[in-house]
């Protein structure tokens, strides 16, 4: 697997588990438009998952999802990546890059 697809697959993988990502960090190490992409959509998607992000005082923590919305939930994190990545795809075949 390239390095672009393992950078890719890990930053994925941190934001479906949950995980805090170093977002300046990551995005140093993109090299073309589509990985950009695919990251800036993960990045959104890490505003909604990363369970370390401190939250205000007064706010009570949210209960944990049942185990069947928790699938849900990963899996629409999932099909969210693919559409990305495909969206990424048919941009280049438009361009004539594919």
């Amino acid at each position: 697997m390239p390095l672009r697809d393992s950078l890719i697959s890990a930053l994925a993988e941190a934001v479906t588990d949950g995980d805090h990502v170093d977002w300046p960090a990551a995005e140093a190490r993109l090299t073309t438009s589509q990985d950009f992409d695919v990251a800036s959509h993960l990045k959104a998607l890490s505003t909604l998952t990363d369970r370390s992000a401190t939250r205000p005082r007064g706010v009570t923590a949210i209960p944990r999802l049942t185990p069947l919305l928790e699938i849900v939930r990963v899996v629409a994190i999932v099909v969210s990546v693919i559409g990305a990545i495909g969206e990424g795809h048919d941009d280049e075949e438009k361009n004539g890059l594919a």
